[in-house]
Protein backbone atom coordinates (compact mmCIF):
# COMPACT_ATOMS: atom_id res chain seq x y z
CA UNK A 1 0.00 0.00 0.00
CA UNK A 2 1.46 3.35 -0.97
CA UNK A 3 1.95 5.73 1.92
CA UNK A 4 0.96 9.38 1.75
CA UNK A 5 1.22 11.98 4.45
CA UNK A 6 -2.28 12.31 5.83
CA UNK A 7 -3.97 15.36 4.39
CA UNK A 8 -5.90 17.42 6.93
CA UNK A 9 -9.59 16.62 7.20
CA UNK A 10 -10.26 20.34 7.12
CA UNK A 11 -11.24 20.64 3.49
CA UNK A 12 -12.48 23.10 0.84
CA UNK A 13 -13.60 22.92 -2.77
CA UNK A 14 -12.59 24.54 -6.01
CA UNK A 15 -14.87 23.23 -8.73
CA UNK A 16 -13.45 22.97 -12.24
CA UNK A 17 -10.27 24.55 -10.97
CA UNK A 18 -11.72 28.05 -10.89
CA UNK A 19 -15.22 28.40 -9.42
CA UNK A 20 -16.07 27.87 -5.76
CA UNK A 21 -18.96 25.82 -4.40
CA UNK A 22 -19.78 26.75 -0.83
CA UNK A 23 -20.85 24.51 2.02
CA UNK A 24 -24.27 26.13 2.17
CA UNK A 25 -26.93 24.80 -0.23
CA UNK A 26 -25.39 24.71 -3.68
CA UNK A 27 -27.36 27.17 -5.76
CA UNK A 28 -26.55 29.34 -8.78
CA UNK A 29 -25.41 32.75 -7.58
CA UNK A 30 -27.68 35.60 -8.64
CA UNK A 31 -25.97 38.71 -9.94
CA UNK A 32 -27.67 42.07 -10.16
CA UNK A 33 -27.17 44.95 -12.55
CA UNK A 34 -28.76 48.31 -11.96
CA UNK A 35 -29.25 51.11 -14.46
CA UNK A 36 -29.87 54.57 -13.03
CA UNK A 37 -32.28 56.97 -14.74
CA UNK A 38 -31.73 60.72 -14.51
CA UNK A 39 -34.07 61.10 -11.56
CA UNK A 40 -35.69 57.76 -10.59
CA UNK A 41 -33.65 54.54 -10.31
CA UNK A 42 -34.89 51.67 -12.46
CA UNK A 43 -35.82 48.41 -10.68
CA UNK A 44 -32.93 46.02 -10.07
CA UNK A 45 -32.62 43.37 -12.79
CA UNK A 46 -31.28 39.99 -11.71
CA UNK A 47 -29.79 37.34 -13.95
CA UNK A 48 -28.92 33.82 -12.87
CA UNK A 49 -25.36 32.61 -13.37
CA UNK A 50 -24.88 28.87 -13.50
CA UNK A 51 -21.97 27.14 -11.76
CA UNK A 52 -19.16 26.62 -14.23
CA UNK A 53 -18.97 23.18 -15.81
CA UNK A 54 -16.47 20.66 -14.53
CA UNK A 55 -13.27 20.47 -16.58
CA UNK A 56 -11.52 17.06 -16.57
CA UNK A 57 -7.74 16.70 -16.36
CA UNK A 58 -6.59 13.80 -18.58
CA UNK A 59 -3.65 11.61 -17.54
CA UNK A 60 -0.33 13.25 -18.37
CA UNK A 61 0.89 10.99 -21.17
CA UNK A 62 3.26 11.57 -24.08
CA UNK A 63 0.54 10.15 -26.35
CA UNK A 64 -2.98 10.44 -24.88
CA UNK A 65 -5.44 7.56 -24.86
CA UNK A 66 -8.33 8.44 -27.16
CA UNK A 67 -11.50 6.78 -28.35
CA UNK A 68 -9.67 6.00 -31.58
CA UNK A 69 -6.74 4.16 -29.95
CA UNK A 70 -8.39 2.73 -26.79
CA UNK A 71 -8.44 -0.86 -27.99
CA UNK A 72 -4.89 -0.73 -29.35
CA UNK A 73 -3.66 0.48 -25.95
CA UNK A 74 -5.73 -1.90 -23.84
CA UNK A 75 -2.64 -3.37 -22.15
CA UNK A 76 -1.65 0.08 -20.81
CA UNK A 77 -4.97 0.98 -19.19
CA UNK A 78 -4.33 -0.54 -15.75
CA UNK A 79 -0.99 1.26 -15.35
CA UNK A 80 -2.52 4.55 -16.52
CA UNK A 81 -5.34 4.23 -13.96
CA UNK A 82 -2.95 3.32 -11.17
CA UNK A 83 -0.59 6.23 -11.81
CA UNK A 84 -3.32 8.80 -12.42
CA UNK A 85 -5.02 7.94 -9.13
CA UNK A 86 -1.92 8.89 -7.15
CA UNK A 87 -1.24 11.87 -9.41
CA UNK A 88 -4.74 13.16 -8.59
CA UNK A 89 -4.14 12.87 -4.83
CA UNK A 90 -0.91 14.85 -5.12
CA UNK A 91 -2.37 17.48 -7.47
CA UNK A 92 -5.40 18.13 -5.28
CA UNK A 93 -3.60 18.23 -1.93
CA UNK A 94 -3.50 22.06 -1.82
CA UNK A 95 -7.25 22.27 -2.53
CA UNK A 96 -8.08 19.89 0.30
CA UNK A 97 -6.66 22.15 2.97
CA UNK A 98 -9.50 24.66 2.66
CA UNK A 99 -12.58 22.35 2.55
CA UNK A 100 -14.39 21.75 5.85
CA UNK A 101 -15.79 18.28 6.55
CA UNK A 102 -16.87 17.81 10.15
CA UNK A 103 -16.13 14.23 11.24
CA UNK A 104 -17.02 12.46 14.47
CA UNK A 105 -15.54 9.08 15.42
CA UNK A 106 -17.08 6.78 18.04
CA UNK A 107 -15.48 3.46 19.07
CA UNK A 108 -17.48 0.82 20.91
CA UNK A 109 -16.25 -0.13 24.40
CA UNK A 110 -15.28 -3.64 23.22
CA UNK A 111 -13.65 -2.64 19.93
CA UNK A 112 -10.05 -3.87 19.79
CA UNK A 113 -7.39 -1.23 19.21
CA UNK A 114 -6.25 -2.89 15.97
CA UNK A 115 -9.40 -1.87 14.10
CA UNK A 116 -9.53 1.24 11.86
CA UNK A 117 -6.19 2.55 13.11
CA UNK A 118 -5.57 4.52 9.92
CA UNK A 119 -9.14 5.64 9.27
CA UNK A 120 -8.33 9.38 9.20
CA UNK A 121 -5.47 8.76 6.77
CA UNK A 122 -7.67 6.69 4.45
CA UNK A 123 -10.27 9.45 4.43
CA UNK A 124 -7.65 12.07 3.63
CA UNK A 125 -6.81 10.24 0.41
CA UNK A 126 -10.42 10.06 -0.78
CA UNK A 127 -10.84 13.72 0.20
CA UNK A 128 -8.06 14.57 -2.24
CA UNK A 129 -9.43 12.34 -5.00
CA UNK A 130 -12.75 14.25 -4.97
CA UNK A 131 -11.58 17.71 -3.92
CA UNK A 132 -12.94 19.28 -7.12
CA UNK A 133 -16.43 17.82 -6.79
CA UNK A 134 -19.34 18.95 -4.62
CA UNK A 135 -18.12 18.38 -1.04
CA UNK A 136 -19.43 16.41 1.89
CA UNK A 137 -20.49 18.42 4.94
CA UNK A 138 -20.16 15.97 7.82
CA UNK A 139 -19.75 12.29 8.63
CA UNK A 140 -20.38 10.20 11.74
CA UNK A 141 -18.50 6.90 12.16
CA UNK A 142 -19.74 4.26 14.62
CA UNK A 143 -17.17 1.44 14.95
CA UNK A 144 -18.08 -1.54 17.10
CA UNK A 145 -18.12 -5.34 17.41
CA UNK A 146 -21.29 -7.39 17.58
CA UNK A 147 -21.37 -7.36 21.39
CA UNK A 148 -21.62 -3.55 21.29
CA UNK A 149 -24.82 -3.36 19.22
CA UNK A 150 -26.84 -2.04 22.15
CA UNK A 151 -24.15 0.59 22.76
CA UNK A 152 -24.52 1.70 19.12
CA UNK A 153 -28.31 1.91 19.39
CA UNK A 154 -28.06 4.01 22.54
CA UNK A 155 -25.36 6.20 21.01
CA UNK A 156 -27.80 7.27 18.29
CA UNK A 157 -29.82 9.17 20.92
CA UNK A 158 -26.83 10.97 22.41
CA UNK A 159 -26.59 14.66 21.58
CA UNK A 160 -23.25 13.95 19.88
CA UNK A 161 -25.02 11.84 17.24
CA UNK A 162 -28.74 12.61 17.57
CA UNK A 163 -30.08 10.29 14.88
CA UNK A 164 -32.31 7.80 16.74
CA UNK A 165 -34.21 7.15 13.48
CA UNK A 166 -31.15 5.17 12.31
CA UNK A 167 -31.92 2.44 14.87
CA UNK A 168 -33.55 -0.01 12.46
CA UNK A 169 -30.57 0.15 10.11
CA UNK A 170 -28.19 -0.59 13.00
CA UNK A 171 -30.27 -3.61 14.03
CA UNK A 172 -30.70 -4.92 10.47
CA UNK A 173 -26.96 -4.70 9.84
CA UNK A 174 -26.22 -6.62 13.05
CA UNK A 175 -28.70 -9.47 13.10
CA UNK A 176 -25.85 -11.97 13.53
CA UNK A 177 -22.17 -11.76 14.55
CA UNK A 178 -21.41 -11.53 10.83
CA UNK A 179 -21.88 -7.77 10.90
CA UNK A 180 -22.71 -5.69 7.85
CA UNK A 181 -21.16 -2.43 6.65
CA UNK A 182 -23.51 0.52 6.19
CA UNK A 183 -23.01 4.02 4.86
CA UNK A 184 -25.99 6.29 4.35
CA UNK A 185 -27.12 9.86 4.42
CA UNK A 186 -28.43 10.76 7.86
CA UNK A 187 -32.21 10.43 8.29
CA UNK A 188 -34.07 13.60 7.36
CA UNK A 189 -31.19 15.04 5.37
CA UNK A 190 -31.44 18.80 4.86
CA UNK A 191 -31.35 19.87 1.18
CA UNK A 192 -28.13 21.76 0.51
CA UNK A 193 -26.09 19.47 2.79
CA UNK A 194 -24.73 15.96 2.63
CA UNK A 195 -24.27 14.51 6.10
CA UNK A 196 -23.26 10.87 6.19
CA UNK A 197 -23.46 8.19 8.86
CA UNK A 198 -21.52 4.91 8.93
CA UNK A 199 -21.57 1.56 10.69
CA UNK A 200 -18.09 -0.01 10.63
CA UNK A 201 -17.96 -3.63 11.82
CA UNK A 202 -15.20 -5.47 13.66
CA UNK A 203 -15.77 -8.67 11.68
CA UNK A 204 -15.45 -8.17 7.95
CA UNK A 205 -16.51 -11.42 6.33
CA UNK A 206 -13.72 -11.50 3.74
CA UNK A 207 -15.98 -10.62 0.83
CA UNK A 208 -13.56 -7.89 -0.21
CA UNK A 209 -11.06 -10.61 -1.07
CA UNK A 210 -7.91 -9.15 0.47
CA UNK A 211 -5.54 -10.57 3.03
CA UNK A 212 -4.86 -8.80 6.32
CA UNK A 213 -7.28 -6.92 8.55
CA UNK A 214 -6.02 -3.42 7.71
CA UNK A 215 -6.25 -4.12 3.98
CA UNK A 216 -9.79 -5.42 4.24
CA UNK A 217 -10.90 -2.43 6.29
CA UNK A 218 -9.12 0.05 4.00
CA UNK A 219 -10.53 -1.51 0.82
CA UNK A 220 -14.04 -1.42 2.24
CA UNK A 221 -13.64 2.20 3.37
CA UNK A 222 -12.24 3.39 0.04
CA UNK A 223 -15.05 1.69 -1.89
CA UNK A 224 -17.95 2.85 0.27
CA UNK A 225 -16.62 6.40 0.69
CA UNK A 226 -16.89 6.87 -3.08
CA UNK A 227 -20.63 6.27 -2.75
CA UNK A 228 -20.89 9.07 -0.19
CA UNK A 229 -19.15 11.46 -2.59
CA UNK A 230 -21.36 10.30 -5.46
CA UNK A 231 -24.54 11.06 -3.52
CA UNK A 232 -23.24 14.48 -2.51
CA UNK A 233 -23.27 15.67 -6.14
CA UNK A 234 -27.07 15.96 -5.81
CA UNK A 235 -27.11 17.50 -2.34
CA UNK A 236 -29.03 20.60 -3.43
CA UNK A 237 -32.04 18.31 -3.97
CA UNK A 238 -34.26 16.43 -1.55
CA UNK A 239 -32.40 13.12 -1.16
CA UNK A 240 -34.75 11.53 1.37
CA UNK A 241 -35.84 8.62 -0.81
CA UNK A 242 -34.41 5.58 -2.62
CA UNK A 243 -34.84 6.91 -6.16
CA UNK A 244 -33.84 10.52 -5.56
CA UNK A 245 -30.59 12.13 -6.68
CA UNK A 246 -28.06 9.57 -7.87
CA UNK A 247 -30.60 6.76 -7.57
CA UNK A 248 -32.82 8.39 -10.16
CA UNK A 249 -30.60 8.62 -13.21
CA UNK A 250 -27.15 7.05 -12.77
CA UNK A 251 -26.31 3.74 -14.51
CA UNK A 252 -25.16 1.00 -12.18
CA UNK A 253 -22.01 0.21 -14.16
CA UNK A 254 -20.42 3.53 -13.23
CA UNK A 255 -21.73 3.63 -9.65
CA UNK A 256 -19.77 0.51 -8.68
CA UNK A 257 -17.07 0.90 -11.33
CA UNK A 258 -15.98 4.21 -9.78
CA UNK A 259 -15.90 2.74 -6.28
CA UNK A 260 -13.73 -0.19 -7.35
CA UNK A 261 -10.78 1.93 -8.53
CA UNK A 262 -9.62 3.27 -5.13
CA UNK A 263 -10.60 -0.03 -3.50
CA UNK A 264 -7.93 -1.72 -5.65
CA UNK A 265 -5.38 1.02 -6.29
CA UNK A 266 -4.94 2.45 -2.81
CA UNK A 267 -4.18 -0.90 -1.18
CA UNK A 268 -1.78 -2.04 -3.92
CA UNK A 269 1.98 -1.80 -3.64
CA UNK A 270 2.54 -1.56 -7.38
CA UNK A 271 0.84 -1.84 -10.76
CA UNK A 272 1.33 -5.60 -10.95
CA UNK A 273 -0.51 -6.18 -7.68
CA UNK A 274 -3.28 -3.84 -8.77
CA UNK A 275 -3.69 -5.68 -12.07
CA UNK A 276 -3.87 -8.94 -10.13
CA UNK A 277 -6.82 -7.61 -8.13
CA UNK A 278 -8.58 -6.59 -11.34
CA UNK A 279 -7.91 -9.96 -12.97
CA UNK A 280 -9.25 -11.87 -9.98
CA UNK A 281 -12.37 -9.71 -9.83
CA UNK A 282 -13.12 -10.26 -13.52
CA UNK A 283 -12.47 -14.00 -13.25
CA UNK A 284 -14.85 -14.14 -10.30
CA UNK A 285 -17.60 -12.09 -11.98
CA UNK A 286 -21.04 -12.92 -10.65
CA UNK A 287 -24.72 -12.15 -11.07
CA UNK A 288 -27.63 -12.41 -8.67
CA UNK A 289 -29.13 -15.86 -8.20
CA UNK A 290 -32.70 -15.67 -9.57
CA UNK A 291 -33.80 -18.35 -7.07
CA UNK A 292 -32.97 -16.21 -4.03
CA UNK A 293 -35.40 -13.32 -4.37
CA UNK A 294 -36.90 -12.47 -0.96
CA UNK A 295 -40.37 -11.19 -0.05
CA UNK A 296 -39.23 -7.59 -0.72
CA UNK A 297 -38.04 -8.44 -4.23
CA UNK A 298 -34.34 -8.34 -3.37
CA UNK A 299 -31.84 -11.06 -4.33
CA UNK A 300 -29.99 -12.56 -1.38
CA UNK A 301 -27.65 -14.95 -3.24
CA UNK A 302 -25.22 -14.88 -6.14
CA UNK A 303 -24.20 -17.10 -9.03
CA UNK A 304 -20.89 -17.17 -10.91
CA UNK A 305 -21.07 -15.70 -14.40
CA UNK A 306 -20.91 -18.63 -16.81
CA UNK A 307 -21.65 -16.85 -20.09
CA UNK A 308 -18.89 -15.74 -22.41
CA UNK A 309 -18.40 -11.98 -22.31
CA UNK A 310 -18.76 -11.27 -26.00
CA UNK A 311 -19.04 -7.73 -27.32
CA UNK A 312 -22.78 -8.29 -27.64
CA UNK A 313 -23.02 -9.48 -24.03
CA UNK A 314 -21.01 -6.51 -22.78
CA UNK A 315 -23.12 -4.05 -24.72
CA UNK A 316 -26.33 -5.62 -23.41
CA UNK A 317 -24.97 -5.35 -19.87
CA UNK A 318 -24.14 -1.65 -20.29
CA UNK A 319 -27.64 -0.99 -21.62
CA UNK A 320 -29.21 -2.96 -18.77
CA UNK A 321 -27.32 -0.88 -16.21
CA UNK A 322 -29.53 2.09 -17.15
CA UNK A 323 -32.71 0.23 -16.18
CA UNK A 324 -34.81 1.66 -13.37
CA UNK A 325 -33.83 0.05 -10.06
CA UNK A 326 -30.83 -1.57 -11.75
CA UNK A 327 -29.28 -2.04 -8.31
CA UNK A 328 -31.84 -4.75 -7.60
CA UNK A 329 -31.53 -6.43 -11.01
CA UNK A 330 -30.01 -9.79 -11.89
CA UNK A 331 -26.91 -8.24 -13.43
CA UNK A 332 -26.07 -5.72 -10.71
CA UNK A 333 -23.17 -7.86 -9.49
CA UNK A 334 -21.45 -7.40 -12.85
CA UNK A 335 -20.99 -3.72 -12.00
CA UNK A 336 -18.03 -4.70 -9.78
CA UNK A 337 -16.25 -6.44 -12.66
CA UNK A 338 -17.51 -5.52 -16.12
CA UNK A 339 -18.68 -2.12 -14.89
CA UNK A 340 -15.23 -1.52 -13.47
CA UNK A 341 -13.58 -2.30 -16.81
CA UNK A 342 -15.84 0.19 -18.59
CA UNK A 343 -15.11 2.84 -15.98
CA UNK A 344 -11.33 2.39 -16.12
CA UNK A 345 -11.47 2.99 -19.87
CA UNK A 346 -13.17 6.34 -19.20
CA UNK A 347 -10.50 7.22 -16.64
CA UNK A 348 -7.69 6.42 -19.07
CA UNK A 349 -9.16 8.85 -21.60
CA UNK A 350 -10.14 11.81 -19.40
CA UNK A 351 -8.56 11.19 -16.00
CA UNK A 352 -9.45 9.84 -12.57
CA UNK A 353 -11.85 12.67 -11.77
CA UNK A 354 -13.82 12.44 -15.02
CA UNK A 355 -16.51 9.95 -13.90
CA UNK A 356 -17.21 11.99 -10.75
CA UNK A 357 -17.16 15.12 -12.91
CA UNK A 358 -19.89 13.54 -15.01
CA UNK A 359 -22.01 13.08 -11.88
CA UNK A 360 -21.25 16.66 -10.83
CA UNK A 361 -22.67 17.90 -14.12
CA UNK A 362 -25.79 15.79 -13.60
CA UNK A 363 -26.32 16.78 -9.97
CA UNK A 364 -25.02 20.34 -9.64
CA UNK A 365 -25.63 21.52 -13.20
CA UNK A 366 -28.81 19.51 -13.90
CA UNK A 367 -27.52 18.02 -17.15
CA UNK A 368 -28.88 14.71 -18.43
CA UNK A 369 -26.59 11.68 -18.64
CA UNK A 370 -26.21 12.16 -22.40
CA UNK A 371 -25.41 15.87 -22.05
CA UNK A 372 -22.96 15.36 -19.22
CA UNK A 373 -21.22 12.44 -20.90
CA UNK A 374 -20.63 14.32 -24.15
CA UNK A 375 -19.45 17.39 -22.24
CA UNK A 376 -16.79 15.37 -20.38
CA UNK A 377 -15.77 12.77 -22.95
CA UNK A 378 -16.34 14.73 -26.17
CA UNK A 379 -18.29 11.96 -27.89
CA UNK A 380 -21.91 10.94 -27.49
CA UNK A 381 -22.83 8.03 -25.25
CA UNK A 382 -24.24 6.22 -28.29
CA UNK A 383 -20.82 6.47 -29.95
CA UNK A 384 -18.87 5.54 -26.82
CA UNK A 385 -20.88 2.54 -25.65
CA UNK A 386 -19.90 0.12 -28.46
CA UNK A 387 -16.22 0.98 -27.92
CA UNK A 388 -16.52 0.45 -24.17
CA UNK A 389 -18.24 -2.88 -24.82
CA UNK A 390 -15.35 -3.93 -27.05
CA UNK A 391 -12.86 -3.04 -24.33
CA UNK A 392 -14.86 -4.88 -21.66
CA UNK A 393 -15.08 -7.96 -23.85
CA UNK A 394 -11.39 -7.84 -24.78
CA UNK A 395 -10.16 -7.73 -21.15
CA UNK A 396 -12.79 -10.22 -19.95
CA UNK A 397 -11.76 -12.74 -22.61
CA UNK A 398 -8.12 -12.23 -21.64
CA UNK A 399 -8.74 -12.88 -17.94
CA UNK A 400 -11.50 -15.46 -18.05
CA UNK A 401 -10.20 -17.81 -20.80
Amino acid sequence: MKNFTAISVVLSLTLAGCSSVEREPVQPVATATQTEATQTPEPTVTAESKPELFEPIPPQLATPVTWENLLQRADEIHAINYNDTFATIERNAPIVESIIVERSYFRGPNLADRHYVELASWLSQTDALYARSVPLDSQIFLMFPFEDVQWAVEKLSDSEVNHPQYRDIVLNANRTPRQGVRQNAVPGLTPGRFDGIWLLPATLDGSYGFSGLARKEAAMLYHEQVHQHQQAQWKDENLNGPNFGMGRATPCFIVEGMATTPEFVLISGDVAEYEGFVRDRVRGAYTSDPNTRDELGNFTGYSPLTEEVTVEFAEAYLKDSFAENCNSGLQYGLSYSLGYLATEALVAIKGYESPMGLLTLMGLNDLSWDEAFENIFEVSWDEAMPLLAQYVSLKSMEYRN
